[in-house]
C-alpha cells in the first residue's frame, strides 16, 4: 500500500534552494507578494500551492514574522487540502523565526522560537556565546532613553570606534560605524536613537567566510559560485 505524499510547508524561498525540493512531497510555499510574482512559472509549478503574504514594501528582516497570522492561516488552509504538514522549512534569513513559530503552532519537530530568536538578536546571541566561553566584542543594548552623557561614558570603553546597529536586522541594514567615538556622541546628542539597537566596539581583524562546496568541486577545493 502506497503512503500518501508528505506535506512540507516552505516559508520564503530562493532559487538556489530548488534542488532541495522532493517530487515525493506535497510542497507548499508562503512567499511575499512581490517575490511570488517574480517566481518563474517553472519553479512556481513545482509547488502544490503558493500563498502570497502581504508585507510592507521595505527591507526589514521582521516582515515575515510580522505576517505570522497570515502564515498560520495559510498553513491551516493548506493542511485541509494536502493533509497535516510533516515539516516546516525556512531557509532564508527572514523566514527562520516565523518557521520556528509555525512549527510550534503545528506541534512539529525542529528549531523553536527561542533558539531562532538568538540567531536574530545581536545582544542575545553575544550573551549566549560569551556565557559559553567565546570572546565577544564589548557591547551594550541601546535605545531612545540613552543620553549623550551615557554615550560619552560608553565611548570611553570603545576607543577604537563604535558600531551602532539594529538588534534584529541582517546584511548590514541600519548599521553605522563611527571610527571617531566623538562622532557617535554627536549622533546621539543631535538625533537620538531608535528602539531596539545595540552598540559594540569596532574590532579590526581578518574576516573568514565559509562557503558551500558542491560534490563536483569537492576534489579540487573550489567553492560553489553563489548566484
Amino acid at each position: 500500500m502506497n503512503r500518501p505524499p508528505s506535506h512540507v510547508v516552505h516559508i520564503g524561498f530562493d532559487r538556489k534552494h530548488e534542488r532541495l525540493l522532493r517530487p515525493e512531497h506535497h510542497s507548499t510555499l508562503l512567499l511575499d507578494e512581490a517575490s511570488a510574482k517574480a517566481l518563474p512559472a517553472r519553479l512556481h509549478d513545482r509547488f502544490a500551492a503558493v500563498g502570497e503574504l502581504r508585507v510592507p514594501d521595505e527591507a526589514d528582516l521582521g516582515n515575515y514574522d510580522f505576517a505570522f497570522d497570515q502564515i498560520a492561516a495559510y498553513a491551516d488552509k493548506f493542511a485541509a487540502e494536502f493533509g497535516a504538514p510533516a515539516a516546516v522549512v525556512g531557509l532564508t534569513e527572514e523566514s527562520v523565526l516565523p518557521a520556528a513559530r509555525l512549527r510550534e503552532h503545528l506541534g512539529l519537530a525542529g528549531m523553536r522560537p527561542d533558539t531562532a530568536w538568538l540567531l536574530r538578536d545581536k545582544v542575545g546571541i553575544k550573551e549566549a556565546v560569551r556565557a559559553a566561553g567565546v570572546n565577544t566584542p564589548y557591547f551594550l543594548p541601546f535605545g531612545p532613553s540613552t543620553t549623550a552623557e551615557e554615550a560619552v561614558r560608553i565611548t570611553a570603553l570603545m576607543p577604537g570606534g563604535v558600531v551602532l546597529k539594529p538588534r534584529s536586522q541582517a546584511a548590514a541594514m541600519g548599521v553605522e560605524v563611527f571610527t571617531d567615538p566623538a562622532h557617535f556622541v554627536d549622533r546621539v546628542r543631535d538625533s537620538g536613537l531608535a528602539a531596539d539597537h545595540e552598540v559594540e566596539e569596532f574590532v579590526s581583524g581578518d574576516l573568514c567566510h565559509a562557503r558551500q562546496v558542491s560534490p563536483q568541486y569537492a576534489r579540487t577545493g573550489a567553492a560553489t559560485p553563489i548566484p
